[in-house]
């Protein structure tokens, strides 16, 4: 766990850089299959990526986090489980921290106009997208391999340490 403070701490101590903070879901079916969602942004139209974004002004990281997951997958109902990673991505100005999250119960709304689709996939799947060059990008595959790997971190890092960092 240490070296996840470390990474969190070297990025935010950037000062005289904007680093922009992005929370990804990593969320598992009953069956082990993970979902996604298919982009529709005109950049990475079509590619898969996890249900993912950065935070708006005022907005805390658990409460970007639940806003992602609902306008991406239209799942409103969940619980944040762990952290499966925290990457700082230097040549992006990018803290993304990846969470494990599970569905309280199959309760849908609409899908957000920027996602085309969301869909489950096994790890299988997932390999095939990855060799056929359909995922969005590294940060994508470092949360599968966060995901695949199995990390998981007490979410209390959030309460003990990124909340003062972020302050």
């Amino acid at each position: 766990m240490p070296e996840l403070i470390e990474i969190a701490q070297s990025a935010l101590n950037h000062k005289r850089h904007k680093i922009a903070i992005v929370v990804a879901a990593l969320i598992e079916d009953d069956r082990g299959r993970l979902l996604m969602v298919q982009e529709a942004k005109p950049e990475c139209y079509g590619l898969w990526n996890q249900p993912a974004g950065h935070l708006d002004a005022n907005e805390s990281i658990v409460e970007a986090l639940i806003r992602e997951v609902k306008e991406e997958t239209g799942y409103v109902n969940i619980r944040i489980d762990s952290i499966a990673g925290i990457h700082h991505f230097v040549d992006e100005s990018i803290l993304r921290i990846n969470f494990k999250v599970s569905l309280l119960d199959q309760s849908k709304g609409p899908l957000a106009d920027d996602v085309l689709e969301a869909r489950w996939f096994s790890r299988e799947e997932i390999e095939e997208l990855r060799c056929a060059g359909q995922l969005r990008n590294r940060r994508t595959e470092i949360a599968i391999r966060d995901w695949l790997e199995g990390k998981s971190y007490s979410i209390e890092l959030l309460q003990t340490h990124l909340s003062r960092m972020l302050e």
